[in-house]
């Protein structure tokens, strides 16, 4: 099926006087005649169909195109444009010389899978306030690549040929971006991943207030030389209104009591740094970060090699999905789709591409905040689910 929708070619039917059904055989005047004058005389060359027979059933043929033009329309659209990622991360390969084997695809399909299997582990496994010191298993037997590659397919909504496209895409893909990868692996990133996992800890002063004027304010209090404990002392209140002092229990990035919002804009401060303002919910926030802790129970030397290994997948994934987002560009660009049945699904995707992308600049000129200066999060969980935070 692929072959027939990358050429982009369609057979016109050949049909009998019913209309259904093509001629089980090209007619015989149609081949050239076989010579037999000799010795020397060459085989005749075998012509293929025009429309070969697929199947037949009741003694009546059904052809490759009586299949494949409702496979085109049913399915077309979207296996062309997996063909079509694949050829242009392989151009880009080419153009660096990048060979890629069936083995490189083979492999990343056991990383997919591994991975998946671990996602799916930390979801069914009961919630734990420090992270797992075993080994992930790298291994997966036969039998545990057909059940998972079950499971995905079925969780993703996805089908064998789907899934190896995308597989073989990626594989080019990663090549493309190891380079970029490896030179993230410094000692710094490596630091700062450990302290994420392994249970860094960040103490925090914040000042909540209900709109931009009032944190306009105190910006200008801080600017003149104020302290941020002398503002916390004049605005800091608890949820019942009591002074506060502004200050919350230490939490580390796993902390399911803290906005991920809070969490997020906590630990890029370093210590002693007061946040821009932060909008969550309808309250607009500053945080100082006053500490962070690192890790009690993990040393960093034990566990360098597994947090390399984690950061570079992440990277790897983070330039793979980078990269196919660049090749949906080049294809709108410059995809020429020459089928008349897929030429017309193309021209609607692309109305509706374009239809989705006003309606999304719509909204977010609808949805911008009216004071400048502020970061919004996209998806800004209730503050609720900090007590000392509530409204």
């Amino acid at each position: 099926m692929v072959a027939v929708l990358w050429g982009c070619q369609t057979q016109a039917p050949t049909t009998n006087t019913a209309g259904t059904r093509a001629p089980d055989a090209v007619p015989s005047n149609s081949l050239p005649a076989a010579r037999s004058d000799g010795p020397s005389a060459q085989p005749a060359a075998q012509v293929e169909p025009a429309d070969p027979v697929v199947a037949s059933v009741r003694g009546e043929n059904i052809t490759l195109h009586q299949l494949e033009q409702p496979l085109i329309e049913a399915y077309g659209l979207n296996v062309l444009l997996e063909v079509v990622q694949v050829d242009l991360a392989g151009q880009e390969a080419r153009q660096k010389n990048i060979v890629i084997s069936e083995q490189d695809a083979e492999d990343e399909t056991v990383r997919t899978l591994i991975a998946f299997r671990k996602a799916t582990d930390q979801i069914n496994a009961a919630a734990t306030t420090e992270p797992s010191t075993q080994p992930s298993d790298e291994s997966l037997s036969a039998a545990d690549r057909d059940h998972l590659l079950t499971m995905l397919l079925s969780s993703q909504h996805l089908n064998r040929t789907d899934f190896d496209l995308a597989m073989r895409r990626n594989a080019i893909l990663r090549k493309l971006v190891a380079p970029t990868a490896l030179a993230q692996l410094t000692d710094d990133n490596l630091h700062e991943r450990f302290n994420a996992i392994y249970g860094e800890k960040a103490r925090v002063r914040f000042i909540r207030m209900g709109d931009m004027a009032a944190i306009a304010g105190v910006e200008r209090d801080l600017s003149s030389g104020k302290t941020f404990a002398d503002e916390v002392r004049l605005h800091a209140y608890d949820s019942v209104g009591r002074p506060s002092s502004g200050e919350l229990a230490p939490f580390s990035r796993k902390d399911v009591n803290y906005p991920a919002d809070f969490k997020m804009v906590t630990f890029g401060l370093k210590p002693g740094q007061v946040s821009d303002p932060v909008q969550i919910k309808d309250s607009i926030y500053l945080i100082q970060l006053l500490e962070l802790t690192p890790p009690q129970h993990a040393n960093f030397d034990t566990y360098k090699d597994s947090v390399r290994k984690e950061l570079y997948e992440e990277t790897v994934q983070e330039g793979i999905t980078q990269y196919i987002n660049e090749l949906r560009v080049v294809a709108r660009q410059t995809l020429e789709v020459k089928n008349p049945t897929l030429r017309s699904q193309w021209e609607v995707n692309l109305r509706n591409a374009d239809e989705l992308r006003d309606q999304l600049k719509t909204q977010a000129a609808a949805t911008q905040p009216a004071a400048a200066g502020v970061q919004t999060p996209a998806d800004a969980p209730a503050a609720t689910t900090v007590p000392s935070m509530a409204n």
